[in-house]
């Protein structure tokens, strides 16, 4: 219809002018479809899934599903699912859970607790909390109240409420804190707790005594019924494993370092009790002042070794950026040893009812993952 008296026609659309204004409408449509893809992404991904995300501290597999100590604060139950395994939360809120020990009746767990440090997953140490490294060492000690907890199966497999089996538990840091929780044939509760760190060596020659310290680098027995605990061993700098062999004897590996004039390296142990293992006083090598039992082989140094498995005699002891095999042939003699390298380090080594074992790692690309012994060590 032809335009009033005093207007104009409207011009027709420039087809050149048109072309970039579809095409904005184009990219705006494909934009706006690719938000929506990556939206849908997000709410349906699995997130903190902690087989795939978590720092598990230990595992125990009794039977047919298996448990792990995360230490971002929780208890999850572990299902094999082919080499995949499927996790759910029993326990939450724990502040750093570490060992683990299962029984038909209850899970028990060692945990920390609160810890002075603004991040301390995976690492709260002196040099992260105080001016120095030792006066930090020294506020943790301070501040530190472990605790052992039990928590009891309900009849659908859930976990009830925690009762508070021991408290009141110092430690120096969270490489050495409460560490491995283990049962024992004779049905006790065994915890390996560290010893001083720098403290050990570097204090001008006084290092903090009294009650606080009183049990570090021990492995105490705890009664699982009464909370009731003894002094199983001493002297040793820090246990991080434990495992029992067939035989209910008591294994760890002792963690390489610095002690008073002395140096111990990465010592393989039967842990006996009544034994004094000497540390932070007399190294691996003698003479010695005080120590009572000795390292029954002497592991590659540096290892740092965490996780321990021992069967059939045959001891696979894993560590930061290592896993080690070691086959002892006589007490004093000759041994078969493997190695192989991994990334991270690894907190537990648990075999499954397959035959297949579960490694723990913090640290590196998989925190859990299902492996062979002989795919392991390319048997």
């Amino acid at each position: 219809m032809p335009a009033a008296e005093g207007e104009s026609e409207p011009l027709p659309e420039n087809p050149v002018d048109a072309a970039p204004r579809r095409r904005g409408r184009r990219i705006l449509l494909l934009a706006l479809l690719c938000l929506a893809g990556l939206v849908l992404v997000f709410l349906l991904w699995p997130r903190d899934d902690p087989a795939t995300t978590g720092f598990p501290m230990d595992i125990e597999w009794p039977g047919d599903v298996g448990y792990a100590s995360m230490a971002d604060g929780q208890i999850v139950r572990l299902r094999l699912d082919g080499d995949r395994i499927e996790t759910d939360v029993l326990a939450d809120g724990l502040d750093f859970p570490r060992g683990l020990a299962v029984t038909d009746d209850a899970i028990y767990v060692a945990e920390l607790g609160a810890l002075p440090c603004e991040d301390p997953i995976p690492r709260c140490k002196g040099e992260h909390v105080g001016p120095t490294t030792a006066d930090g060492e020294r506020a943790l000690i301070d501040a530190s109240a472990g605790r052992v907890l039990a928590y009891p199966f309900e009849s659908d497999g859930q976990l009830g409420e925690p009762t508070v089996l021991v408290e009141n538990l110092s430690f120096v840091n969270t490489d050495h804190g409460l560490n491995d929780l283990d049962i024992g044939l004779d049905g006790q509760l065994y915890l390996s707790i560290g010893n001083l760190d720098q403290l050990a060596w570097d204090d001008g020659g006084t290092p903090p005594e009294g009650p606080a310290t009183d049990l570090l680098g021990s492995v105490i027995r705890i009664d699982p019924d009464t909370g009731d605990f003894e002094v199983f061993a001493t002297g040793l700098r820090n246990v991080y494993g434990l495992d029992f062999d067939e035989d209910g004897t008591l294994w760890g590996v002792d963690n390489d370092g610095r002690g008073r004039g002395v140096w111990r390296f990465e010592e393989l142990m039967r842990i006996e009790q009544g034994l004094d293992y000497g540390f932070p006083d007399d190294g691996t090598v003698g003479p010695y002042e005080r120590r009572t039992g000795f390292a029954t082989w002497v592991m590659p140094s540096g290892a740092g070794s965490s996780g321990l498995l021992v069967r059939d005699g045959t001891i696979i002891s894993g560590g930061c950026g290592m896993i080690t095999r070691l086959r002892l042939t006589a007490d004093g003699g000759d041994a078969d040893l493997d190695q192989v390298d991994h990334r991270g380090c690894v907190t537990a080594i648990e075999p499954m009812p397959d035959g297949r074992l579960l490694l723990a790692t913090v640290l590196g690309e998989r925190p859990l993952r299902v492996v062979t012994e002989a795919s392991l060590f390319g048997d």
